[in-house]
Formats: C-alpha cells, sequence, structure tokens
C-alpha cells in the first residue's frame, strides 16, 4: 500500500523516535524460545555472566564485523573471562567478515538453552530485532541484564533495577556492574531480591493471558476511534 495519509503501524518493536502502536510477540511462547525447565534457585549458581547467540543484528562485512553489539559482547568476555562467558554461537557475513570472526572468536560454540541455568547473570539483547529469550530469561530464577535500541508493549510493566539491570548499548560499564554483583555481600543480596521479583512478576503480569488481555484491550480502544460517540 502507497499513501500520503498518516496511517497506524502496528509493530511489536519500535525506536523511541517512531509513533508505531505496540503490539505483544508472540515470539516468547513459542517453542524456539520456552527452554527445557531445570530451572535452580539463585543460591548456588556460577557468579558470571552467561550468553550464547548468533551473529545478527549487524552488516557482518569486514569492516564493521567487530563493531556490532554481539561482537562486541563476545570481546569483553575476552578481556573478563573470569566475570562473563559470552560466546557466539553461529557466523554471518561476508567472506572477509566470516574470516574475522574466526580469527577473533575462534570456532563457534554451540550449546542447548538449559546451560543457562546454571548462572547467576544471564545477558539478553536484540538480535536483527527484539530478543524471544526475554521473557524465559525473567523466569529463570537469575538475574537478567538488557541492552536494547528498542521498545516494546512491556516496558511500563517492567521496571530496571527491580526486575533486570538495563546496560547501555556501548556495555562499556557491564563488566564493572558484573563484578559488584558477583564479589560483593551486597550485591549478592539485591541480586537475590532482583532474581525473585523478576520470576515473580513474569509469572504473574506478564503470561500469554496478559498479552492476550492487552492485544484485545487495545484493538477496542482503536475501533472506538471509529465510532460515532453517543449522545449523552
Amino acid at each position: 500500500m502507497v499513501t500520503k495519509q498518516l496511517v497506524p503501524i502496528f509493530s511489536v518493536s519500535k525506536l523511541s523516535v517512531f509513533k508505531d502502536l505496540l503490539l505483544p510477540s508472540a515470539a516468547p511462547w513459542h517453542s524456539e524460545f520456552l527452554g527445557n525447565g531445570g530451572i535452580k534457585d539463585f543460591v548456588g549458581k556460577t557468579k558470571k555472566l552467561y550468553w550464547r547467540g548468533s551473529a545478527t543484528g549487524g552488516d557482518n562485512n569486514g569492516e564493521n564485523v567487530l563493531k556490532s553489539h554481539r561482537s562486541r559482547l563476545a570481546s569483553i568476555s575476552q578481556e573478563h573471562p573470569d566475570l562473563i562467558d559470552a560466546k557466539i554461537t553461529t557466523y554471518f557475513g561476508d567472506l572477509e567478515g566470516l574470516q574475522q570472526q574466526w580469527r577473533e572468536f575462534g570456532e563457534p560454540e554451540r550449546t542447548d538453552h538449559g546451560a543457562e541455568n546454571n548462572f547467576s547473570f544471564l545477558m539478553d539483547m536484540d538480535g536483527h530485532g527484539l530478543s524471544g529469550r526475554y521473557y524465559r530469561l525473567l523466569r529463570s530464577k537469575a538475574v537478567v541484564f538488557k541492552s536494547t535500541a528498542v521498545q516494546q508493549w512491556h516496558d511500563d510493566r517492567m521496571f530496571p533495577w527491580v526486575h533486570y539491570i538495563p546496560i547501555k548499548l556501548g556495555m562499556k560499564e557491564l563488566a564493572e556492574i558484573v563484578k559488584w554483583f558477583a564479589t560483593t555481600e551486597r550485591g549478592d543480596e539485591i541480586g537475590r531480591r532482583i532474581a525473585e521479583e523478576a520470576d515473580w512478576w513474569s509469572r504473574t503480569g506478564m503470561r500469554e493471558d496478559d498479552a492476550n488481555v492487552y492485544t484485545y484491550r487495545l484493538f477496542l480502544e482503536y475501533a472506538a476511534l471509529f465510532v460515532e460517540p453517543r449522545p449523552n
């Protein structure tokens, strides 16, 4: 459709400069992102930040490949192996980009979702778009570190430093924040509390039923714009 008129755009995520009407994504309830159980309590897990994912979310040519956010996380992990365990599982790009990734990060490592249950801190970040694993991580009884460029329908329901740890796109502060949570008594106490709050809220206010109710209400409100008001 081509138009010069203002028309509504419904989407599952958007950048802050756009005015899209946000809908819940179905991705969190897809079998690919549900996980396989085996969730462990916060106490007793390895106190490292864990992440595995493919090299999506950027133009992985020879000039840009190591500047993408996922490559940046893998590089930070190499600099702080005692705090962060982040590896890329699948490479993408042109020939030069693929060669650079192999030289920088070695052979891609394939793992299943169950490995994340062993870690106290889990990273969540964008790929080509929003993250489909976010809700699963919130239910994992771990502290979720969230780095994203997009907004979603649930943002007003989630509070930073209560349900998750916000991380800037550059991630320069990441290692120091992980270190504080991993090595201090106060960090451990607050981390356990955040993990509990995230788990409780994701099972109480972030369910598939909640997303369905939100969607129904959104379309009711949108439809009401086209109905003549009733006389008093």
